[in-house]
């Protein structure tokens, strides 16, 4: 279901964002009364694809079965900002006000794909001084900063906490062999890491994983 939903959320988006800017290009070089004929033909689509954002928006927010991150509950008040903005600005033919809720969508739509207000996806940080460690130490340690960097959010630092129906890490009986596999390719709601880490950051971080779980 967080998956479907998740997928959903997506197209919506993305398909606001397109008629937004749309609808802003039409305010900029259009006659007023063609704008109007617009809106007055696309109005159910525009409510519908605004409504559908808030519901498949809060249902993600509130599927993480604890506290959401920031960046998500940043995302959902903008779009309730800008949805409500966007139908003033394009009744009023408001300019300033239509471009302002179009970079609102552009702006909670950069958030989303990178989980970062600042369009930044946090580094992840190799173990440098290797002295005096065993290879199995440093193994653990760079799949601890990988996991920290790309697994609490919904895992916990424990591997407990289960945001978004994620697994239970503690109880997981799953072999690293198929734990490789997920990170690999994704499963569910979560996403694939083959293009963000290497093969050897993946087998790193299936390692750490295992020592989570409760003997």
């Amino acid at each position: 279901m967080i998956s479907t939903m998740l997928t959903a959320h997506i197209i919506i988006v993305t398909a606001f964002l397109l008629f937004m800017l749309v609808k802003v290009l039409l305010l900029f070089v259009a006659k007023p009364e063609t704008v109007a004929n617009f809106r007055s033909k696309t109005k159910v689509v525009d409510m519908a694809l605004g409504t559908f954002i808030l519901i498949t928006g809060f249902y993600l927010m509130f599927a993480t079965g604890g506290h959401p991150p920031t960046y998500l509950m940043v995302k959902i008040v903008l779009v309730f900002l800008a949805i409500p903005l966007g139908i003033i600005g394009f009744k009023r033919s408001n300019k300033v006000l239509a471009t302002l809720s179009l970079l609102l969508i552009v702006y909670t739509y950069g958030i989303s794909e990178t989980k970062s207000l600042t369009f930044q996806k946090a580094k992840i940080m190799e173990v440098i001084d290797t002295e005096g460690m065993t290879e199995m130490e440093v193994i653990l340690a760079n799949g601890q900063n990988i996991y920290t960097v790309m697994c609490v959010q919904c895992h916990g630092a424990d591997g407990k906490l289960g945001a978004f129906n994620s697994g239970d890490l503690s109880q997981s009986a799953l072999p690293q062999e198929e734990a490789i596999n997920q990170i690999t390719n994704g499963k569910g709601a979560m996403p694939a890491y083959k293009n963000d880490l290497t093969t050897e950051q993946i087998q790193q971080v299936a390692v750490f994983i295992q020592t989570l779980k409760n003997n």
